[in-house]
């Protein structure tokens, strides 16, 4: 096959760039959670809140279709388990640390949600 080829090239520039897009993404939420919370700065906290409940509400959706569901259990996680958990709990726990219940439950909810697609068993059809 040619170099030209899409069915030749490798798939680990759609996992690397897959990884750069969760670590961006990351990278400004983080810098985002730091406006707020700790410079204490309105519009960053709006731009939080309003970010954390529509990728809550987005996850929950992907969780509770079922279609959407295996399709995104299929392409499998952009980074490890254990490294998205650590940062999405490391998340809750700052916001809940600094009294941002409401927001911490927009992320807790973003964390049940990537479990139940992600997880392993998943419920065989009858």
């Amino acid at each position: 096959m040619r170099d030209s080829d899409p069915q030749s090239k490798p798939r680990t520039s759609s996992r690397l760039s897959r990884i750069f897009q969760w670590t961006l993404g990351n990278v400004a939420g983080a810098v985002c959670v730091w406006l707020a919370v700790i410079e204490s700065s309105v519009v960053a906290g709006r731009i939080l809140c309003a970010a954390l409940w529509f990728v809550a509400a987005a996850t929950m959706l992907v969780a509770l279709s079922t279609t959407a569901r295996e399709a995104a259990a299929k392409q499998g996680r952009s980074v490890p388990a254990c490294i998205a958990g650590l940062a999405g709990w490391s998340l809750v726990l700052f916001l809940v640390y600094h009294g941002w219940w409401w927001t911490a439950v927009a992320a807790m909810l973003i964390e049940v949600a990537e479990f139940g697609i992600f997880s392993k068993k998943q419920e065989e059809e009858v």
